[in-house]
């Protein structure tokens, strides 16, 4: 084992767990898409950040580097297209009410 492995396995240690990550978002988004794409998210991002240090990307701080990876991610798939509106068209076909 060489010396650089060491260094990237202490590293890597330093990375939250995914349970840590899903209470993080939690506590940060209001979340308004389901739980296990929020978690295939979390693992995406913890994973890319693994090969990044694996192949000797250096982060100053790996959990800032998540959390910012993950408030992109995140506020990406909180932005819906969809909007609520009030469907008026049913009241006046099946009442006959006439203005």
């Amino acid at each position: 084992m060489k010396k650089n492995d060491k260094n990237i396995r202490e590293i890597l240690k330093n990375i939250p767990s995914v349970d840590q990550l899903i209470i993080y978002c939690h506590n940060q988004f209001r979340i308004t898409f389901p739980q296990s794409l929020l978690k295939k998210i979390i693992k995406e991002t913890v994973n890319q950040i693994r090969s990044d240090i694996k192949n000797n990307f250096i982060y100053e701080n790996i959990e800032d580097a998540i959390y910012s990876k993950l408030n992109f991610k995140i506020s990406k798939y909180n932005k819906s297209s969809i909007h609520p509106i009030i469907n008026g068209t049913g009241i006046i076909l099946h009442t006959g009410l006439v203005i």
